[in-house]
């Protein structure tokens, strides 16, 4: 419909101005990020085109919604996308990089996050070797499927005298539950689960026992410390290349030119990384 496809663009351009902020765009991150977004948020209307036959209004993707699922979409670099150990790095980002991507309105990403937290789209995890307020995001739709690759792995995998696999579809209740959208949960709400149960879940790294709060666990995320360990390698190669220099010309060369060898992660999600925490700065040239 005509009128929609204006309101998509407006939609954008309203999105290309932000994500411009008043930062330089020094590293040509943003431009690339920007122009998937658009992509996405055309896409997102559309769907509801096809969807919805009155002329009721349509829910769009927000800003914040849209850099979070294009940082993990282009997460991975494409000369490792197909190789089996890319293929179990979850998929979740950090908030910071977000507010790389949409500079200067960090307390707008922070409320539309909330309320995708709200309306149990989106989920926030606390990930072992990050800072405390270094919090990941997830989709949920994400963290389910891999409740159900923990459950399939264990079923083919359990002994004979190992609890039922319905442990994992009795968490995934947990998990949708609009009253279990925080960080971590306490043994209470885990009342219906013995303590064999409870270790399974542990075990398949989709809890962790909180180490300051007795009875308290994190919801957590598999496969999270390979994430990590490829997070980090990143950081520090990345690091390494922009101590060399510092002008705008010779840094975008030797990014484009430079191989980051120890990480399966892309040029600019740890750009993004460095640049949302701070351990790196966009305001070069």
């Amino acid at each position: 419909m005509d009128h929609r496809r204006k309101r998509a663009q407006t939609n954008y351009a309203a999105l290309f101005n932000r994500s411009r902020g008043h930062v330089p765009d020094v590293y040509g991150i943003r431009t690339r990020a920007t122009a998937w977004m658009h992509q996405q948020q055309l896409k997102e209307e559309q769907e509801e085109d096809d969807d919805d036959d009155d002329d009721g209004d349509v829910v769009r993707l927000s800003d914040t919604a849209a850099a979070a699922r294009y940082l993990i979409a282009n997460a991975i670099a494409p000369q490792h996308r197909m190789s089996p150990v890319a293929r179990r790095i979850p998929p979740m980002c950090a908030i910071h990089q977000i507010y790389s991507m949409l500079p200067g309105d960090n307390t707008t990403i922070d409320r539309e996050m909330r309320a995708l937290v709200a309306e149990g789209s989106w989920r926030k995890f606390h990930v072992a070797g990050t800072l405390e307020d270094e919090l990941m995001v997830m989709r949920t739709e994400d963290y389910l499927a891999s409740i159900e690759s923990a459950k399939e792995e264990y079923a083919h995998d359990k002994e004979e005298d190992a609890v039922s696999p319905d442990v994992f579809d009795r968490f995934k209740d947990i998990v949708r539950d609009p009253k279990h959208r925080d960080l971590t949960l306490t043994r209470s709400v885990l009342e219906g689960f013995h303590e064999k149960e409870i270790r399974r879940l542990v075990n398949s790294n989709l809890i962790l026992p909180h180490s300051r709060m007795l009875d308290t666990y994190w919801f957590a995320v598999r496969n999270n410390g390979l994430f990590m360990s490829s997070y980090r390698k990143g950081r520090v190669d990345m690091l390494r290349t922009l101590k060399k220099r510092r002008t705008k010309d010779i840094l975008e060369k030797l990014l484009k030119e430079k191989k980051l060898k120890s990480t399966l992660f892309s040029h600019d999600f740890i750009l993004h990384d460095l640049v949302g925490s701070g351990r790196a700065q966009d305001t070069h040239g």
